[in-house]
């Protein structure tokens, strides 16, 4: 994706330690988050682990908040929204729907992947 084209974005939730993770990872590695989105995904997408044997199980993201009776608590787990390109958009959207799970499961397990597999912390 180009600086001029639009951009679009896909919400879903992670870890905090993750965003933080992806966040550097992206500057040291892709200069800009986006850049580093539009591969993961491209990457994730062409590899397709959900059809490996044994399959990649699609991640559910967890609630960024937590109650225990009245008390309210946080989970750790924080609102991430992926840029990604309109067309990447389109492409998640339809493969999420074809796979039976959400965008935003869709995205996580991609995320899940990328730092588990590709780039795992050292």
């Amino acid at each position: 994706m180009t600086q001029t084209e639009k951009s679009d974005f896909v919400q879903t939730r992670c870890p905090a330690q993750i965003i933080t993770y992806l966040k550097s990872l992206a500057m040291l590695k892709y200069g800009t988050l986006l850049q580093m989105h539009d591969d993961l995904l491209k990457k994730f997408i062409a590899s397709e682990p959900w059809a490996k044997t044994p399959p990649l199980n699609w991640r559910k993201p967890r609630a960024a908040q937590t109650t225990s009776g009245e008390a309210i608590s946080q989970t750790g787990w924080k609102t991430f929204n992926v840029q990604v390109s309109p067309a990447m958009k389109e492409q998640i959207m339809r493969l999420s729907s074809e796979l039976d799970v959400s965008a935003s499961s869709f995205v996580y397990t991609a995320i899940y992947w990328w730092v588990a597999y590709i780039y795992p912390p050292k």
